[in-house]
């Protein structure tokens, strides 16, 4: 969840990639596996949500997505 784009978003973690972050999930997946297969998806925006509704539907879809470690890269 976050009020930046999805381009921004990305960007950072591509910057995370490079960079050898280790505390980053993300980061720390892709080092292990190679970035060449990482995909983005934007699965749902509104401009009108407040940040308690990104967060609401992050977590829906985590949850729909069953993407909580240790099946995905989100901690609960």
């Amino acid at each position: 969840e976050t009020g930046n784009s999805l381009r921004t978003r990305l960007t950072g973690h591509l910057s995370n990639i490079r960079r050898g972050v280790q505390n980053r999930p993300v980061s720390r997946h892709f080092q292990e596996h190679g970035s060449y297969s990482l995909k983005i998806l934007g699965l749902e925006t509104n401009i009108n949500w407040t940040n308690k509704q990104r967060k609401r539907a992050e977590r829906r879809w985590i949850e729909t997505l069953q993407t909580y470690s240790p099946y995905g890269l989100n901690e609960a």
